[in-house]
């Protein structure tokens, strides 16, 4: 019995630092920059929930009156980060709003790998009025299910990867829209990122089809792809705004944190959708976190956020009802 209770103690203490270490990178979102490690760490900060809440149990199990006095600032710190995790939570938090409707869908069909006859299938039944596609290649959007679901957005933007070497670009970013659609500019990044004007009824909205470069090559190149983005929507925060693609970032994300910082809010959040993990979307596991995004400025609503499973894609596919106005 004792050795059980030390045992308690010992994960217990573990849980308590790694949520520690997690919370930290919270409240010093610079320091997610400082290394690639420490910026995919921070990918799982809501995840401190759960440790906060393991690291109350197991002191609770050691069984001396000491280990139970541990409980208490483990369970205070429990109730801090589910505050924190108001992203997350199912409450919408706008009310119904007036205006014209898009349905926007974004995928990133890893390298062009994903499956054509799934996309299709999602496209389908989606529905959507503009879709953006990430790391496109040409042999993928040339395939016969892809071109047949894709036929009613005769609009588009961007530019797919070709050549010998595309199933190793990430770099194609193309948008696909059934209402009409102008390029009003592109993003100086190292992946394709397109400005566009869509003619939604009524009131024109500026899409961002957004695909920063991720961390894994580099924390300060992560962090410096996000300032790039939020540079490039300043021009645009007067006019109903949406950015809408794979961020490559979380909500607790220093990168994110800095569009939301702009005025921007998540989809999701809005929606109240809830917990809504896309990456990574694999046959071994179900997705961990959630790097694909919707935002929009106040000139926006999103009515609806939901994410759909895309074979052979690592990422999940998000689609929103917006409400323009």
């Amino acid at each position: 019995m004792r050795t059980l209770r030390h045992l308690a103690l010992a994960l217990g203490w573990a849980c308590a630092l790694t949520a520690s270490a997690l919370v930290l990178l919270y409240v010093q979102p610079e320091a997610q920059a400082s290394t690639a490690w420490v910026a995919m760490a921070a990918s799982f900060i809501p995840y401190g929930i759960v440790l906060w809440l393991a690291a109350t149990v197991l002191f609770l199990l050691g069984g001396t009156r000491w280990s139970r006095l541990l409980a208490f600032p483990t369970l205070v710190a429990l109730i801090v980060q589910v505050g924190w995790a108001r992203p997350y939570w199912p409450i919408r938090t706008t009310p119904e709003p007036g205006g014209a409707p898009v349905r926007v869908l974004a995928a990133n069909v890893r390298f062009g790998g994903a499956d054509p006859a799934s996309f299709a299938r999602v496209v389908a039944e989606a529905d959507a009025d503009v879709v953006v596609v990430t790391e496109a290649t040409e042999r993928f959007l040339g395939s016969e299910d892809v071109a047949d679901a894709l036929a009613g957005h005769p609009w588009t933007v961007g530019r797919a990867a070709s050549g010998p070497q595309a199933e190793r670009d990430p770099s194609g970013t193309v948008v696909f829209s059934r209402l009409p659609l102008a390029e009003r500019g592109r993003v100086p990044s190292r992946f394709d990122q397109y400005v566009v004007e869509v003619s939604a009824p009524g009131t024109p909205l500026v899409l961002v089809a957004a695909h920063p470069a991720n961390m894994l090559g580099s924390a300060s190149t992560w962090e410096r792809e996000g300032a790039i983005l939020r540079d490039a929507i300043r021009p645009h925060l007067a006019e109903p705004l949406a950015v809408v693609g794979d961020l490559n970032a979380t909500a607790e994300h220093l990168t994110l944190r800095m569009l939301l910082a702009e005025g921007l809010t998540l989809g999701s959040q809005e929606a109240g959708a809830g917990w809504q993990p896309t990456f990574t979307s694999l046959p071994f596991g179900p997705p961990l976190i959630a790097i694909d995004h919707v935002l929009t400025n106040e000139h926006v609503t999103t009515r609806s956020f939901r994410t759909a499973p895309l074979e052979g894609s690592d990422h999940a596919v998000v689609v929103a009802d917006l409400v323009v106005r």
